[in-house]
């Protein structure tokens, strides 16, 4: 029996030790929350790091791929959805990567399902945010891409998070200007911006070079520039010189060609050339270097040196280029060469163009960029054969492209060609059809202006009434210079036109027509400045008005409350009227003088003394008593100021009358208006009555008056002061506007 008992004791014995080694293993298996949440984040964030490391290395994917993969059988394990959605998120991008985005597509709607699902609408907003990389930026993908989000924006609206609302945005702006909804996409920028700013965000170049972008545009070069420079000012603050910082400059660069500051265009495009040569950016060289070339051609640019030796060396070090960017240095060698009349160079480079031209299988744009170089190249050797084939070429080309720049300047080659030629009157039959193309383009040009411009204007529109009308006057002005800008161009246009065709006959059949233009012109800024003065003439008539009407209903409240007080036998409530009665006047004076003056907006305010203190003596029945005497200068103060003037006066004084000459007690009232040598202007009203007792103090005071007047001082920003010494002095500067 005992033996049992022992085998017994040795078995519970052996039962209790496998428990505690199991308990143990379960706990080193089993890290708390804390750790858990540790090594989760390890795994995601290594994840990550090796997905967004340069390029789509696939070495780099598959260890994303790997790590994606541990941490979400580890989030499995502890059965954390959210964590799972947060790796079927980071597999998206890793299947993005990839090139899968069928599967990338599938992984994002089971993230979105659980964000939604508990109700996580940072989590959500960020799915969004991945999931529109999924499509293009052009036809209908632009459109969902644009749908998405603003998805992702509402999401993050309801976090109250800032910096997300803003990035968001940001998207939504550049994805809005791509699609050519510029109007939209400066306001959504403009939000973004405020955003960040809210939020202490730094780094704002980003949206600084997209609002420039934007504003240049929409024809708004002078804001375009300013955020522009912005952009720059803020980058290099920030210590920033990527790749953004080569797309600001060279942004900038065009904005100042588009003003026709040629040297700041050229200053900004080296900038950028030289920060996308810092990184190796081959393709991006070649295009800014021809951007450059752009600039040298342009007509109005002769003073800027063309740098022939830049584009040697361009040609010499990028060797490994395509055709098409070997083409455009080429072409772009060949007019700086004719410029400086290195014929021979010229040709040779030139002939290694049309070389690589025959080769080469090339789009109806690089065409037509070829005819054009090479009709300027033999227009310059006077090889006139060879210029006519490569303008007919160009003529052609851009007919059936329907490109109507190259059309009309093909047009101007001709010109060019037949005064070579001896053949004026065919020269002038293609100058006209030139001068026709460029004034039709010209007019297109100025009717999306125009039509921009109201898009703004709808945006901006107010419902206050007021200020409509005075917007639409703006407007109309805004139409005027826009129509006196063209008058001007289609003037100069006609000028050159009259200078070519001086050396024909046809002189005097164009200046007659040029006369007749004139008239008509004249005609329509004579109709337009008479619409211009009939408008401001009815705002004149309508301001007036107001202030009539304001008057008259002023004097039917004084009446009403003289009605009442004819019925009223208590001595505070008569009290009570007679002091409205006296404010209401000094305001209804106001609005008197305004009307019956020239001047809308500003009082005399020494004539305006003089009929107040009158109409005071009058209402109070003061006979030689009490004196009031009046020393003002002629002062004009604003209606803004003049109101709360006249009511300080109306207090102080009536208040005066009261209070300052008990017992019929003799006394004088001074009331004096003077400029300061401080562009300040000061009001004293004092008198030689009683005074105020000794301990008081009228900053305490539950008087009406004295409330009021303080009142009315912090309406206009003015320094009240108030002296109790030989009577009551009231005093009032302040700096009018």
């Amino acid at each position: 029996m005992i033996i049992n008992l022992l085998r017994t004791l040795l078995a519970l014995l052996t039962l209790l030790l496998a428990v505690a080694q199991v308990s143990s293993a379960a706990s080193r298996q089993s890290p708390p929350l804390k750790s858990d949440s540790l090594v989760w984040q390890k795994l995601i964030s290594s994840a990550y790091q090796s997905l967004n490391k340069p390029g789509s290395e696939p070495a780099d994917l598959n260890q994303a791929n790997l790590l994606a993969g541990k941490a979400l059988n580890f989030s499995k394990e502890r059965n954390k959805l959210l964590w799972q959605a947060d790796v079927y998120l980071l597999q998206s991008s890793i299947a993005r990567e990839s090139g899968n985005k069928k599967q990338a597509a599938d992984l994002i709607r089971s993230a979105e399902k659980i964000y939604e699902n508990s109700g996580d609408w940072r989590r959500w907003g960020n799915a969004l945010m991945e999931k529109r990389l999924l499509y293009e930026i052009d036809g209908k993908e632009l459109d969902e891409r644009i749908v998405i989000s603003e998805k992702a924006v509402s999401m993050f609206l309801k976090t109250k998070d800032k910096l997300l609302q803003a990035d968001a945005l940001k998207e939504l702006g550049d994805l809005l200007q791509i699609r050519g909804d510029y109007p939209r996409a400066l306001t959504v920028l403009k939000e973004s911006l405020s955003l960040y700013k809210q939020a202490n965000f730094k780094n704002l170049q980003g949206i600084y070079d997209l609002l420039g972008s934007v504003s240049t545009t929409l024809g708004m070069n002078k804001e375009g520039l300013e955020y522009g420079l912005e952009a720059v000012r803020t980058a290099e603050a920030v210590g920033d010189s990527t790749m953004q910082l080569c797309t600001i400059y060279n942004r900038i660069g065009i904005t100042y060609m588009q003003l026709r500051e040629y040297d700041n265009a050229y200053t900004y495009l080296q900038k950028s050339i030289d920060i996308a040569r810092r990184y190796g950016d081959d393709d991006t060289v070649i295009l800014l270097a021809h951007n450059i070339g752009s600039l040298m051609n342009l007509e109005g640019n002769p003073g800027m040196k063309p740098p022939l030796q830049y584009f040697r060396n361009m040609l010499k070090t990028y060797k490994s280029i395509s055709p098409r960017e070997l083409v455009s240095i080429l072409g772009i060698l060949v007019n700086i060469c004719d410029k400086l009349n290195l014929d021979e160079e010229s040709h040779k480079y030139f002939e290694a163009m049309s070389a690589i031209m025959e080769k080469q299988q090339v789009d109806p744009f690089d065409q037509m960029a070829y005819y054009q170089y090479g009709a300027q190249h033999f227009l310059h050797r006077k090889e006139l054969k060879k210029a006519e084939y490569f303008i007919n070429n160009l003529r052609s080309m851009s007919t059936k492209t329907g490109v109507r720049e190259n059309r009309a300047y093909s047009e101007r080659l001709m010109f060019r060609l037949d005064s070579l030629r001896g053949d004026y009157l065919g020269a002038i039959r293609h100058y006209q059809r030139y001068q026709a193309a460029r004034d039709s383009m010209n007019r297109k040009q100025n009717q999306e202006e125009v039509a921009m411009l109201n898009v703004r204007f709808n945006m901006e529109k107010k419902d206050n009434e007021l200020k409509a009308r005075a917007e639409n006057i703006d407007l109309l002005t805004k139409r005027g210079l826009l129509q006196q800008q063209l008058l001007e161009k289609t003037q100069f246009n006609r000028n050159i036109t009259a200078a070519v065709l001086i050396l024909s006959v046809l002189l005097l059949v164009l200046l007659f027509n040029r006369y007749r233009i004139k008239q008509k012109n004249s005609m329509v800024i004579e109709q337009t400045n008479e619409k211009l003065q009939k408008l401001v003439e009815e705002k004149s008539w309508l301001v007036r008005e107001i202030h009539h009407r304001v008057k008259n209903n002023l004097q039917i409240v004084i009446s009403l409350l003289n009605i009442q007080s004819s019925n009223l036998q208590n001595d505070a409530a008569l009290k009570a009227i007679k002091e409205s009665q006296s404010r209401m006047y000094a305001m209804s004076l106001i609005h008197q003088k305004l009307y019956m003056t020239d001047e809308r907006t500003s009082i005399n305010m020494k004539n305006y003394i003089l009929e107040l203190s009158s109409y005071l003596k009058d209402s109070f029945e003061l006979d030689r008593r009490i004196v009031l005497e009046t020393l003002a200068e002629d002062i004009e103060l604003d209606v803004s100021e003049a109101v709360p003037i006249g009511l300080i006066m109306n207090e102080a004084i009536t208040n005066a009358i009261k209070y300052a000459f008990p017992e019929d007690r003799s006394g004088h009232i001074s009331i004096m208006l003077q400029n300061l040598e401080n562009a300040f202007i000061s009001l004293i009203i004092s008198d030689n009555g009683i005074g105020m007792p000794v301990d008081s103090d009228w900053h305490n005071s539950e008087s009406t008056g004295f409330s009021l007047i303080s009142m009315l001082a912090s309406q206009i920003d003015a320094e009240l002061k108030i002296h109790s010494q030989s009577g009551l002095t009231i005093s009032v500067q302040f700096q009018p506007s």
